[in-house]
């Protein structure tokens, strides 16, 4: 019994220490302050994202999941975002993110899946927003069933259940979860 206790309390450690590592960071490298006769005053630019290791306890000795056991990349991504004062109460607003999956992009053998990119386009897009009139985009976004519902719900990794299927290559363009090229 006092092992059983002895080896529930080193896992719950385990799990506790392992969910600390993932980190994120919002940086603003140019805050916003319109001033007569300076262009760039009118600019915020903000620089972010996050590290994410993962680990999955996966079964079965095929090897083909070996890398969830050792340790895998949970989705790690930088995103640029920048919101320049146009008039009134209307800014052009642009986002970049970019996924990047650590363990491919420096080879570490037995870390990422076989053939994975080692980075991604997640979202890019562009467009108009009002404190009055709000907001219009376009570009690869999330789509409004996403923001609505799934980022409700995209609370556990791979569940996806209350999300529209993603379809297509990285569900990119099907109209449910980042497609390109959408008016939102």
């Amino acid at each position: 019994m006092t092992i059983t206790k002895t080896a529930l309390a080193a896992t719950i450690g385990a799990a506790v220490a392992m969910t600390s590592f993932a980190s994120q960071a919002e940086i603003t490298v140019l805050k916003q302050d319109p001033q007569a006769g300076n262009p760039l005053s009118r600019l915020n630019f903000t620089v972010g994202g996050s590290i994410r290791p993962q680990f999955q306890n996966m079964t079965g000795d095929d090897g083909k999941n070996s890398y969830k056991r050792n340790g895998f990349d949970g989705g790690t991504r930088f995103r640029f975002a920048a919101d320049y004062y146009l008039f009134d109460d209307i800014s052009w607003i642009s986002y970049y993110e970019l996924g990047v999956n650590i363990p491919a992009q420096f080879n570490w053998d037995h870390h990422y899946a076989e053939g994975a990119h080692d980075t991604s386009r997640r979202m890019l897009y562009t467009g108009l927003k009002s404190d009055t009139w709000g907001t219009l985009t376009f570009g690869q976004q999330n789509s409004v069933y996403y923001d609505v519902v799934g980022a409700k719900t995209d609370i556990w990794d791979y569940d996806m259940i209350g999300q529209a299927p993603g379809n297509g290559i990285n569900g990119d363009y099907d109209g449910s979860y980042r497609s390109r090229k959408m008016l939102k």
